[in-house]
């Protein structure tokens, strides 16, 4: 004979499901570098460093691992890929987000360890905002090579050298008429000047002279 049903109340429904599947706010590298040890977060970034997988011993058994480097926005974080996850087919260059992330610390410096609950998929850049002073560039015939000093983290940019033209003209009207070292030392001369990047991946969509 079947007994009386039981009721289970909302409450501890949803204690049970944090418990197996915890949540993962989304956190940018920064926010993930100042936030406590073992805390459960998701990530996105560029890989900047790729490792080969090793094998280390857990519990007396065989594992494999992968450490990577994430990029976003200048700030660096290592992440360590555990067992199946290290097989993944993943390339330097490629943008991924990183879900169920533990936050790790050894010898002060934190980091980023898979768990069993994460799920790695490539996602799209998202378009970032640098705005600084110009510290040094050099031209080309199609583009402008720039370092921008962004709060006191120096960035290199590749600038289509249109984009940079139609900038100056707005200050100086016969600079559609320079030649390239005309308009390069035009520049150079007004060095320490801030600029506006919109950025896209390693592409740089928008450029402004402020």
């Amino acid at each position: 004979m079947a007994g009386p049903a039981v009721q289970v109340p909302q409450s501890l429904k949803e204690k049970a499901v944090t418990i197996i599947m915890p949540p993962s706010p989304t956190k940018t590298l920064k926010d993930a570098m100042s936030s406590p040890v073992r805390e459960i977060l998701t990530v996105q970034g560029q890989i900047i460093r790729d490792e080969a997988i090793k094998t280390v011993k857990v519990a007396q058994k065989d594992t494999k691992i992968r450490a990577f480097t994430l990029e976003e926005n200048g700030q660096t974080m290592e992440l360590t890929l555990w067992r199946e996850l290290s097989e993944q087919d993943l390339k330097i260059g490629q943008y991924i987000e990183v879900t169920h992330c533990l936050v790790s610390e050894w010898l002060r410096k934190k980091s980023l360890n898979s768990t069993r609950n994460t799920t790695i998929k490539a996602v799209q850049p998202k378009d970032m905002v640098v705005t600084g002073n110009v510290e040094a560039l050099s031209m080309t015939d199609t583009h402008c090579e720039m370092c921008v000093k962004e709060d006191d983290i120096y960035k290199d940019f590749i600038v289509d050298l249109d984009m940079v033209r139609a900038q100056v003209q707005r200050y100086v009207e016969e600079a559609g008429t320079f030649n390239l070292q005309q308009l390069e030392n035009m520049i150079v001369d007004k060095l320490l000047f801030p600029v506006k990047l919109v950025i896209n991946g390693t592409t740089v969509i928008s450029f402004e002279l402020l």
